[in-house]
């Protein structure tokens, strides 16, 4: 993208570097992900990296990884008297997004249950981190556990069992409709 030059009417834009901001699910996303890694890393994961899509491999596994789902505008009530017509006159939005973090270990092969006490050990944590993470609440108007599941996924390691535990954060955040890199 960068170095691409786009014509829009008439005017040329060129997409350099310095034009190029994060949005702020991106933002949203790396803090995360960095917060998480200084708070499991090494100590109880090899690794936890931001995106959605990566392979894991056994060696590097217990590992996780941080990603955005589902993203709504929210109709915030005290928000909703800067409303006239139907068009938005506040000068910014309020979005609320799913923060996802999966963590996968490495599930024993015999007959014993799936590492559940690993796992909630392993969410503790996690939500000890997000709940109380400067920098997203530097980020975010509001962050709260909205769910956590665990599963064991047979076929993702190889033919070896792979314990998952999903972990869903509700973000309300707030970004300036001309510019979602900017908080507001």
């Amino acid at each position: 993208m960068a170095g691409d030059v786009f014509r829009l009417h008439d005017f040329r834009i060129k997409i350099t570097e310095e034009t190029l901001a994060d949005h702020l699910r991106k933002q949203i996303r790396d803090v995360a992900t960095s917060e998480l890694q200084t708070a499991m890393v090494p100590a109880d994961l090899e690794e936890v990296r931001a995106g959605r899509v990566w392979p894991y491999k056994n060696a590097e596994l217990p590992a996780g990884r941080v990603f955005t789902r589902r993203e709504v505008v929210v109709e915030d009530q005290a928000v909703m008297g800067n409303y006239s017509g139907g068009i938005p006159t506040s000068g910014a939005h309020f979005r609320q997004v799913e923060l996802m973090l999966e963590i996968r270990v490495k599930a024993p092969q015999d007959a014993t249950p799936i590492p559940d006490d690993q796992l909630d050990a392993l969410a503790l944590t996690a939500e000890q981190t997000l709940s109380t993470s400067g920098g997203l609440r530097a980020l975010v108007h509001h962050i709260e556990m909205a769910s956590t599941e665990s599963s064991l996924d047979m076929e993702a390691g190889g033919g070896k069992p792979l314990a998952l535990l999903t972990m869903v954060w509700a973000v309300i955040y707030r970004v300036d409709p001309n510019d979602p890199s900017v908080r507001r």
